[in-house]
């Protein structure tokens, strides 16, 4: 109920504060009545209650609903000469999400003439706006849908020739949903700031209040979502726009989305003027969307637009490979450097020692790794041991096999620490194998449990020492 009195205040107080008036070509900047997202271009040019990243263009609100990082490029063969590019860009963060857009008009060469009619030359024109939006999400009591707010702050620029014009101008939207949640809402006012100077000349920017609501439902398992908006702009009558679309899940991540509405924005051209219609294509996380729109005897319109959303998860993913492969380097590294140093250390042994010293020795001192409570990651401490370990399988190879034998404390089930045991034997195992080149076949790995304590398992010290892997040469 407080929502819908917020609504009703909000549209009373734009109507009334703003001093509007219906006198058609009264203002400049006309450009911005030019809609961006080829999705709501054909579905009637409907977007009070978008929520993606063209958002930001028809209800800067609709910015709070993009939960991962969203890219929108728009290509529009206007009317004769004329194209237009929109390019948007969005953000979560935890603080809200950001939007970022620019729109950019420009015409081919145009014929010039004086005040008599004689011509010359040519001319260009074009017209420029970057906008920066803001939207964030607010719960104002539990058992409420949360009410949705946004803002853009935008800076106009046109050319004409050699004169030019700024502006500046705001957005601001709100967006909810009724009790019924296939139910949406949005009210925004675009546009409305300075007003832009040529020569001597100032003319106001289209300002728009734009209301709409949105509706979906399932229709033989697919959605069909329906849109309705009323725009009451400055410089004109009071338009409607009305759209549909059909998501068909064709499978595989492929969804095709046929869409079309009427939009009463080219009342007096002849004609199909006023139906708009178009195409969604979706795969994973790519979207391309057409939109063609008939503009009667001045010629018809079409838009593409090509997006892409960059999943968070698939992003965190990423991050934590290239981390995971960065600290595999750095141990490499670091082993690298240590298998260097011991290398000559051995080398200089290896002169002084015979063959079998070196093998008595290694047999008396059984290598063992010790592990942390409920562990099976090797501390660098050992890396020493093992390393000279492996410098000796490298350097003699007339033994037979390296056995693993793994090790657990009495905490836990038996069957939990036989698989706990085999993984830290197996950890040992891998060391040899990934990091030190020592074949796969030539390691035997076993897993005992809690079955061969060295020490009492009734103290700390007891059960720290039976977590361990002991590493055994077998000739």
């Amino acid at each position: 109920m407080k929502q819908k009195i917020l609504f009703l205040a909000l549209i009373n107080f734009l109507l009334f504060s703003i001093g509007y008036t219906t006198s058609k070509g009264t203002t400049t900047a006309s450009f911005l009545k030019i809609a961006v997202g080829a999705r709501n271009i054909a579905m009637g040019e409907t977007g009070a209650t978008s929520g993606d990243i063209n958002s930001i263009y028809w209800n800067p609100a609709g910015l709070a609903s993009i939960d991962n990082i969203e890219a929108s490029l728009m290509h529009s063969v206007w009317l004769e000469t004329i194209n237009y590019e929109h390019l948007t860009f969005g953000l979560p963060t935890k603080f809200g999400n950001i939007g970022f857009a620019v729109n950019y008009l420009f015409m081919g060469e145009m014929d010039k003439y004086d005040y008599a009619g004689d011509k010359q030359g040519s001319m260009t024109a074009g017209d420029l706006a970057l906008t920066l939006g803001y939207s964030r999400k607010v719960l104002i009591k539990e058992g409420v849908p949360y009410l949705k707010f946004g803002a853009n702050i935008k800076y106009l620029h046109s050319k004409l020739e050699e004169e030019k014009a700024d502006a500046l101008a705001t957005d601001l939207g709100l967006q909810t949903e009724l009790k019924n949640p296939k139910v949406k809402v949005g009210l925004v006012i675009q546009n409305v700031g300075t007003d832009m100077k040529f020569v001597k000349e100032s003319y106001p920017l289209p300002t728009n209040i734009k209301l709409g609501a949105g509706y979906s439902l399932i229709v033989k398992n697919n959605p069909l979502n329906l849109a309705f908006d009323i725009n009451i702009p400055n410089d004109n009558v009071v338009k409607l726009g009305l759209g549909a679309e059909y998501e068909i899940d064709c499978g595989k991540g492929i969804i095709v989305s046929p869409r079309i509405g009427y939009g009463a924005y080219t009342e007096g051209l002849e004609g199909l003027s006023g139906i708009t219609a178009g195409m969604g294509f979706k795969y994973q996380n790519y979207f391309i969307d057409y939109a063609f729109v008939p503009y009667g005897q001045l010629g018809n319109t079409h838009r593409i637009s090509l997006s892409m959303e960059f999943k968070k998860e698939k992003i965190e993913e990423k991050v934590e490979e290239k981390l995971r492969k960065e600290e595999e380097e750095r141990i490499k590294e670091e082993q690298l450097k240590e298998q260097e140093r011991l290398r000559k250390e051995q080398e200089e042994a290896l002169v002084k020692a015979k063959e079998e010293a070196i093998r008595e020795k290694l047999e008396k001192a059984k290598k063992v790794v010790c592990f942390g409570f409920n562990s099976a990651k090797i501390s660098p401490v050992y890396y020493k041991d093992l390393i000279e370990v492996a410098l000796y399988l490298k350097t003699y190879s007339e033994y037979k096999f390296v056995e693993v034998d793994g090790h657990t404390c009495s905490i836990g089930s038996a069957e939990y620490n036989e698989k706990l045991s085999l993984r830290r034997a197996k950890a040992v195992a891998e060391f040899f194998i990934k990091y030190q080149d020592i074949p796969q076949e030539k390691i035997v790995t076993k897993g005992y449990g809690e079955s061969m304590p060295v020490a009492s398992n009734k103290t700390p010290q007891g059960r720290a020492k039976n977590r361990r892997a002991e590493v055994i040469i077998k000739y």
